[in-house]
């Protein structure tokens, strides 16, 4: 029979636990310490392209005659300058003209995606083939267009933007619905009589409902626009994104979506 432990090894085992997650907590806020020390970086570098961001967004809706100025440890903001009573602002919006050019001519053509098999071997080929159908497919719907065209208008206003493609296994895809799989008999997998099954449809209501809807497809394939005020790189030199060390994608979320995304509730 396997002995118990005596009270000293009790102890020593309880402190090894302890200081296991003593040593494990240390090591999160370390990586917490590094991660916003990179961003506040990060952040502070990009403030000259910020500025030049702002003034093309404020110039391409109307805005013409604004002027940053330095706000002390607020960085800057954009303001109209007071102009005489006399001084009539008139403003032709050129700007607007050959922004919407520029999309017009970037959006004729859409792009088309390629996936390359990771090995010679015909199950990477398979894979590589099946991966590149799914991505068109996802690419020939509505919301992509709308993503589309969202991500050229901000690459031409501000110079970059960057589209995210990503798979999300915990979304619905309500591009592939399905019914559920038929009821079986206990203890077989044999499925219930249809006569049986309408019986107990017209018994129970909700399991009518339950079984003749149509659900989605758990696992999504997301293809997100994101502005370049939420991307943050620490080489600003680096013109391939590639090549960054790392990348770091801003958002600001409730602390709900953290626990319902990540399983923890942030303090």
């Amino acid at each position: 029979s396997p002995s118990t432990p005596s009270n000293g090894e009790a102890e020593v085992l309880s402190l090894a636990i302890l200081m296991e997650r003593e040593a494990k907590k240390r090591k999160e806020q370390e990586w917490a310490q590094w991660v916003d020390a990179q961003y506040t970086r990060c952040r502070n570098a990009r403030v000259p392209f910020e500025r030049q961001w702002y003034i093309n967004l404020a110039f391409t809706a109307g805005k013409q005659y604004v002027a940053p100025i330095d706000v002390p440890t607020q960085g800057f903001r954009l303001t109209t300058p007071k102009a005489p009573p006399w001084r009539v602002r008139l403003v032709v919006n050129k700007t607007r003209v050959a922004v919407r050019t520029e999309c017009s001519k970037l959006t004729t053509s859409k792009p088309v995606p390629v996936v390359a098999p990771a090995t010679n071997e015909d199950e990477d080929f398979s894979a590589a083939k099946v991966a590149e159908q799914l991505l068109k497919s996802e690419f020939a719907t509505a919301n992509f267009e709308s993503t589309y065209r969202s991500w050229i208008w901000w690459g031409v206003v501000c110079g970059t933007s960057y589209l995210k493609i990503y798979y999300d296994p915990t979304k619905p895809d309500h591009d592939a619905k399905s019914v559920p799989e038929t009821l079986t008999m206990p203890g077989s997998s044999e499925p219930v009589p249809d006569d049986i099954l309408e019986k107990l449809k017209e018994k129970v209501p909700q399991l009518r409902e339950a079984l003749d809807t149509p659900r989605p497809a758990m696992g999504k394939i997301c293809v997100e626009r994101v502005t370049p005020f939420h991307v943050y790189a620490p080489d600003l030199l680096c013109e391939d994104i590639n090549e960054q060390p790392y990348i770091i994608h801003v958002m600001t979320k409730s602390p709900l979506w953290v626990q319902k995304k990540f399983g923890f509730m942030p303090a």
